[in-house]
């Protein structure tokens, strides 16, 4: 078990001309302890390579992992930070199991920040739901192709082997790129 500190705001509205707006309780920010296992951090690692391949959205680890933490242990309505004091076993979870495929991205994005630390300033509430948003459409997009890729009534049928060999002909190495231009919305190009 990981032990991790985190920092939030509690719920709270306001009522300018009557009307009811949700919004942080106070400027003042409470912190508590939770432990979190191994297994927590490894999943939300696998969820952020998801996010990476398939979002063009620059989302640091940090920040991720704070999300992700929040909605599946803590779940506090306005999360502002964590502090976790082993970052050495954090780290190296990560390492051992960051997929290798957005392995360079993630370094790209996360080499000059904590993995394991986002400071309360630095984490505005509005980055919570920015980042659940990404990431509810990234899991939608893979189901959607999941979908796709099970369901073979939902592929476009193969191009004929004389329209290819044609292309082919006149194309050489191009010839996919080609046909992918002119028959896209008719024919599957890829397999």
């Amino acid at each position: 078990m990981i032990e991790v500190s985190y920092n939030f705001q509690r719920a709270g509205y306001a009522t300018p001309s009557g009307v009811v707006i949700p919004m942080p309780e106070t400027s003042k920010v409470y912190s508590e302890i939770a432990e979190v296992s191994e297994d927590s951090i490894i999943e939300i690692t696998d969820k952020y390579g998801r996010l990476l391949r398939n979002s063009d959205k620059k989302i640091p680890f940090s920040k991720f992992l704070l999300t992700q933490l929040n909605k599946d242990n803590f779940f506090k309505t306005y999360p502002r930070g964590l502090y976790i004091e082993d970052k050495e076993l954090v780290k190296k979870l990560v390492r051992e199991n960051i997929p290798e495929d957005v392995a360079d991205e993630y370094w790209e994005i996360n080499r000059k920040q904590g993995v394991s630390y986002v400071p309360i300033n630095e984490f505005q509430i509005g980055d919570a739901d920015r980042i659940e948003r990404e990431w509810s459409r990234v899991k939608s997009l893979e189901e959607t192709l999941d979908e796709i890729n099970n369901d073979s009534e939902l592929l476009l049928p193969r191009v004929p082997e004389e329209i290819r060999r044609r292309y082919e002909l006149e194309y050489g190495d191009e010839s996919d790129v080609m046909l992918n231009r002119d028959f896209c919305t008719i024919f599957r190009i890829f397999d």
